[in-house]
């Protein structure tokens, strides 16, 4: 049986969602700096210092899988999505005054995107920087091509000093973004703490 066909925002919103709901308390913080690859679609997971061999273990491990990469402990899972309108940039508040290329392209809002998709520029540099190389964030993401990662990377390497304001209003947002859903789902996480907490017990006194 064929696994249901998934875009991509739909792999990102299920494998955040596994990862913050089951994942998260297993692997923080023993596991700080590995990278994950989770299966949107069954909410499987594997995890190693190594982001090449995390790929290969998830697809023999998880052949039909959709992956979500994140690194542990960092927040690249909250930016490898597609980019969310709430990121977008007016440009009465960021002046983006660069030239795009067959790579990069100005959405009318003022975001900077991979051409021709909705992920942000600040998704593939984050991930990039986070640990997650440009064969994994394609297999992670198989809309992106590894000539569009490349090429993100490359006008991101040329323009560095102009856009590193750009990044750093961008890194903001996102960090409240995911201090006002901490604080939104802060009583369901403490549910399952407290729920992860009593099997853990009931299970070291049989």
């Amino acid at each position: 049986m064929l696994p249901p066909e998934l875009s991509d925002d739909e792999v990102a919103s299920r494998g955040q969602r596994w990862y913050d709901e089951q994942i998260k308390a297993e692997v923080e913080p023993d596991r700080v700096g590995e990278i994950l690859f989770v299966d949107a679609l069954t909410g499987g997971w594997v995890a190693d210092r190594d982001a090449v061999k995390a790929a290969k273990l998830a697809h023999s491990r998880f052949p039909n899988g959709r992956f979500f990469c994140i690194r542990v402990g960092h927040r690249t899972a909250y930016r490898m999505g597609a980019a969310s309108n709430l990121l977008s940039v007016s440009k009465q508040e960021f002046d983006v005054t660069l030239s795009t290329n067959d790579y990069v392209e100005l959405e009318p809002a003022g975001a900077l995107r991979v051409r021709g998709t909705r992920f942000s520029l600040d998704s593939v540099i984050h991930a990039c920087e986070d640990g997650c190389g440009a064969e994994v964030i394609v297999i992670s993401f198989p809309s992106l091509t590894l000539e569009q990662v490349h090429g993100a990377v490359a006008y991101y390497l040329r323009y560095r000093s102009q856009l590193l304001p750009y990044l750093n209003d961008q890194s903001r947002r996102w960090d409240e973004l995911e201090q006002a859903s901490n604080a939104a789902n802060s009583d369901f996480r403490a549910r399952i703490a407290t729920r992860r907490a009593a099997l853990a017990h009931q299970g070291s006194v049989r």
